[in-house]
């Protein structure tokens, strides 16, 4: 045996040794090709499970096995195994733990062969979905977890709850559409923000958040490095990038054409929402610009959902309840 990697063909003495190695005795019914059919294969995940230290035998359907104490037939055993380690080469973990008690219940209920096949298929898609969705939640970067559900739409009384949940829903993505939310500062913009995101993650879009400051460090680091394009196709690949606190860029930044460039960029591609605490007549003093200003609102607001914001600030009221707990 040259690679314990690779099939091995044996004689019929070979076989039969192996297999009293593993409490096995062959019944041969076919004699003229069992033997060269039958193989050892090793399996890494056996080493040490029995006398061979993880050579497992492989026997064509010519071979029946059976239990040297009992002479119970060992089919359903071998093939068992069998299956479970092609699931596990497969990745199909899932399955592999479930395939044995599933049977037992696909049996006892009468399921037939596709019905088992069907539930061992949903618990593998289950897991597959829920890795999937660990793995959107943290590429999306929130600084904090936020839901849609948590947020007390009496408090902003011009704010559309049902509105803003059939965004949540995500059409909006597929005619690549902003969301632009704009209000003074302490009224929940942010926990919009990224409860609108979290709720189109567990939809299965990617989402991406950036404060407005962390983004444009971002793009100007990319433009010194000479990888602009390839930051912004970086950011092409996520269905929504949500901007948050526009307004509290400094006045005139050097980066408001890197901005510009990234927005632009996005614009009939895919889809941005953000924040904001400055009305649209305020802009310019982000882009400085103001011919740059009004192109960019224009291509905003061209395919916009615009959620306009009025209210008490929540911090604020937090705070007067918290005094007069205190008083």
């Amino acid at each position: 045996m040259s690679s314990r990697n690779e099939p091995v063909s044996l004689g019929k003495d070979a076989v039969v040794q192996w297999a009293s190695a593993l409490g096995l005795v062959c019944e041969v019914l076919d004699m003229e090709t069992a033997w060269e059919q039958a193989r050892i294969t090793f399996l890494p995940h056996a080493a040490g499970r029995h006398p061979c230290e993880g050579w497992r035998l492989v026997f064509p359907r010519s071979l029946r096995l059976q239990s040297v104490t009992g002479g119970a037939d060992m089919t359903d055993t071998i093939c068992h195994e069998v299956v479970t380690t092609y699931l596990k080469q497969l990745r199909l973990s899932r399955m592999a733990r479930d395939c044995e008690p599933l049977g037992s219940f696909a049996e006892q209920r009468g399921l037939g062969y596709l019905g088992y096949l069907q539930a061992l298929l949903e618990g593998e898609l289950a897991k597959l979905q829920e890795q999937q969705l660990r793995q959107r939640l943290k590429a999306a970067a929130f600084p904090y977890q936020k839901r849609l559900e948590d947020f007390d739409f009496s408090l902003v009384p011009c704010l559309s709850k049902i509105r803003l949940l059939e965004l949540a829903q995500g059409a909006f993505l597929a005619a690549h559409d902003n969301i632009l939310l704009i209000g003074p500062s302490g009224i929940g913009k942010t926990h919009l923000l990224l409860g609108l995101g979290r709720a189109l993650c567990l939809a299965g879009y990617r989402v991406l958040f950036r404060s407005a400051v962390t983004l444009a460090t971002e793009l100007e680091v990319a433009h010194k490095e000479l990888r602009l394009p390839r930051l912004l196709a970086q950011f092409r690949r996520f269905d929504l990038v949500l901007v948050d606190e526009l307004g509290y860029l400094p006045e005139a930044s050097p980066t408001a054409e890197l901005l510009f460039q990234f927005f632009s960029d996005r614009y009939e591609r895919t889809s941005i929402a953000l924040t904001s605490n400055l009305a649209f007549a305020q802009w310019t003093q982000v882009f400085g610009n103001e011919q740059m200003t009004v192109a960019l609102l224009d291509r905003l607001v061209h395919r916009s959902h615009v959620l306009l914001m009025e209210g008490e600030s929540f911090r604020f009221r937090q705070s007067l309840q918290k005094q007069d707990s205190l008083s």
